[in-house]
């Protein structure tokens, strides 16, 4: 399981077609991911996501950041209880700033409050799906596995190198898989159903 110390930012991002003229209902092509990325690292997890409500995000949290982190995020209720949780919690309100300072009592350290690296990996998911022109809902899944281990492994410098190492420590000669494929992958949402996915190609902005 990954963990993630020191400067974290958090942040949640619709996936999926726009809805022109307010046809239809958004739900049906929109998938909402909740995301957390290192900054020393830069390396980052994302899940596909049924709400944004505090029971979601904060058991995600507390599953992936280690308690005494400084955390990131924007102003979104559901993170208001993080400093009870044994966390440094900064919030930027982007109705007015993409960016404010705090200064620590303690250390009288300036602390800088932004999101822009979430917001940075963001765009990088949301060009995949841009550039395999959209996706049905029963493959996203797959994908944002693809999207959060191609974050993980590029800086080995060799990419399909790194890919057959990790078919080697799945696959072997003399045994069955060590994991086998199981739907949904993630326990963090419902997948639309299936009459949605032959209505609707999604995750295409």
């Amino acid at each position: 399981m990954i963990r993630f110390q020191g400067d974290v930012e958090l942040d949640e991002s619709l996936f999926g077609r726009k809805i022109k003229y307010n046809r239809g209902k958004p739900t049906w092509n929109r998938i909402l991911i909740f995301g957390i990325i290192e900054r020393s690292s830069n390396k980052i997890v994302m899940y596909p996501v049924d709400s944004r409500g505090a029971d979601v995000l904060i058991p995600l949290i507390q599953k992936h950041i280690e308690p005494g982190s400084r955390i990131f995020s924007d102003s979104w209720g559901a993170y208001s209880g993080l400093n009870r949780l044994g966390y440094e919690h900064c919030t930027v309100i982007h109705k007015t700033s993409f960016k404010q300072v705090y200064i620590n009592t303690e250390t009288n350290e300036e602390v800088q409050c932004c999101t822009n690296r979430i917001e940075g990996a963001w765009k990088i998911a949301k060009d995949h799906f841009r550039r395999i022109n959209g996706t049905n809902s029963n493959l996203f899944e797959q994908h944002l596995c693809e999207i959060v281990w191609r974050n993980h492994v590029h800086r080995a410098g060799n990419i399909y190198a790194s890919f057959f190492d990790l078919m080697k420590t799945i696959y072997t000669f003399d045994m069955a898989p060590r994991f086998t494929y199981t739907k949904p992958l993630f326990t963090t949402w419902t997948p639309p159903s299936k009459a949605d996915e032959a209505r609707h190609n999604i995750t295409r902005e």
